[in-house]
């Protein structure tokens, strides 16, 4: 399981994208992803992790390179785009077998 640190309010969660236990914050949008995910353990060793829930619940929030959070957001954004058409191909296939499938209902009931 990954850990990450609530932007909002400091608290320490599991998963960069779930919702914090304790102010119920869900990172929604592409940019509030990218900059939760850089304060996960994918990027901060557990100590770091630490010191930014620390240093958050006291008021100072962490500062991203606009270049690091701007490479994470291409990258969120390219993923979905794979997931999307690995999605699309499916989807159309069974869709024309369906089609088919009536086709040969109809053409057998009127037969």
């Amino acid at each position: 399981m990954s850990q990450s640190v609530c932007l909002r309010c400091g608290a320490l969660k599991t998963g960069a994208w779930v919702a914090c236990p304790e102010c119920h914050h869900l990172p929604s949008d592409v940019r509030d992803r990218a900059k939760h995910l850089l304060a996960s353990d994918a990027y901060l060793s557990a100590s770091v992790l630490q010191s930014t829930s620390a240093a958050i619940r006291a008021g100072h929030p962490p500062e991203f390179p606009e270049a690091q959070v701007q490479a994470e957001i291409r990258e969120i954004e390219s993923l979905e785009q794979e997931g999307e058409s690995s999605f699309a191909f499916p989807l159309v296939a069974a869709t024309a077998v369906l089609l088919l499938l009536a086709a040969g209902a109809a053409w057998a009931w009127l037969a």
